[in-house]
């Protein structure tokens, strides 16, 4: 099955796309042109500030917040289920 988005002005047929080639019967790209490049999930190590907002300027304030950011989370989370 082909999990792969397209783009909405991609011809129904490939035969209409402008990089057909005719003669030889195929597409002359490697990859679909109107291909609509799937988007990485990108997982980030403990102490790695990339994924956090406030990591920019000071990785170890960054770390921090964002540890302290999750955790807060976590205990919402917790406390949500308890009903509070």
């Amino acid at each position: 099955m082909d999990n792969q988005i397209y783009s909405e002005d991609k011809p129904f047929d490939c035969r209409y796309c402008y990089f057909f080639n005719d003669k030889k019967d195929c597409c002359t790209m490697k990859e679909c042109y109107y291909a609509i490049p799937l988007k990485e999930e990108v997982a980030f190590a403990e102490g790695d500030c990339r994924g956090c907002a406030y990591g920019r300027a000071s990785l170890c304030i960054g770390y921090c917040t964002l540890k302290n950011l999750m955790d807060l989370k976590v205990r919402r989370e917790q406390n949500a289920g308890r009903g509070k």
